[in-house]
């Protein structure tokens, strides 16, 4: 802040790092002063760069595992794993999407002293259906209801399919955890 006179007569800092670049935000400020205010002068804050951090982005590059995740940034489209996306000062979200595989979300913070060149590992949760992949590359998920020497059985929304033993590539089954019921005991009728 400055007086008529152009001498200085507060300093203060003020952080915002929850706003994008164009974004706008009323925030309340107190501030004491050692004379009447005049100016208020706004600087905004440069990197060693010269660049504005609230317009830097950094480039990171994020791998799922297994590779080929369809990957959201912020709730947008933002292409296949891996895929290098450039991300402004802030927090932001990733979500992680592909078929059999449990779907994740993974926060990350961008400071404005981040050093592009950096990556970020996520790995799906288990595949959550069996995996059938047959020889000509499509892929059938469901639950496999049985195998024989001849023919696989998978049983996919609700109703069966079979497919030929012959053209079966290669079966993924997700381990299930069984649950141990107790014995029902059913009271019989005592004779007298």
């Amino acid at each position: 802040m400055l007086d008529k006179n152009k001498v200085r007569i507060a300093d203060c800092m003020l952080n915002i790092t929850d706003l994008g670049p164009g974004e706008s935000s009323k925030i309340p400020l107190q501030i004491f002063s050692s004379g009447m205010p005049a100016t208020l002068l706004l600087v905004g804050t440069n990197d060693s760069g010269g660049i504005p951090t609230s317009l830097k982005t950094i480039p990171l590059k994020v791998i799922s595992v297994p590779p080929g995740a369809n990957l959201k940034v912020d709730g947008k489209e933002s292409g296949v794993t891996p895929k290098m996306v450039s991300l402004s000062i802030g927090t932001h979200t990733l979500e992680f999407a592909k078929d059999g595989y449990a779907n994740g979300s993974s926060p990350i913070d961008v400071t404005a002293d981040e050093i592009p060149g950096g990556s970020i590992t996520f790995e799906l949760g288990g595949l959550s259906r069996d995996t059938l992949e047959l020889r000509d590359g499509t892929s059938v998920l469901g639950d496999v209801i049985s195998v024989s020497m001849t023919s696989v059985v998978v049983r996919v929304n609700g109703g069966d399919q079979t497919f030929d033993r012959n053209r079966v590539k290669k079966i993924t089954l997700v381990e299930r955890e069984t649950v141990q019921q107790a014995p029902v005991i059913v009271p019989t009728a005592t004779q007298k």
